[in-house]
């Protein structure tokens, strides 16, 4: 039984660290796709931050609804990426 962060037998820290690392690329193309610049990248992650409430206050409820999916978008199809191809080296490896 080892001392890892997870005890499980299908879990392999590296494995995930270097498909995080090899996926860069993927990362990168799929932020320029969705953000024209690193400061809407920010806007987004504000926008994450701040309740729906406030920006609707404030007017900036769309805005603040399609900034949301955006980096959504990003994050989910970055890690969907690493599962999935997690899943598919590990079931190939038996």
């Amino acid at each position: 039984m080892g001392a890892g962060i997870v005890d499980a037998p299908w879990f392999d820290p590296v494995l995930i660290a270097g498909l995080v690392v090899v996926n860069g690329p993927l990362y990168w193309v799929l932020y320029r796709v969705l953000f024209e610049d690193l400061d809407e990248l920010w806007e987004a992650i504000r926008f994450f931050i701040t309740p729906d409430l406030i920006s609707a206050i404030r007017g900036e409820y769309v805005e603040d609804l399609w900034a949301e999916l955006k980096l959504g978008v990003l994050v989910g199809v970055s890690v969907g990426a690493v599962v999935l191809e997690y899943t598919g080296i590990c079931s190939s490896l038996g």
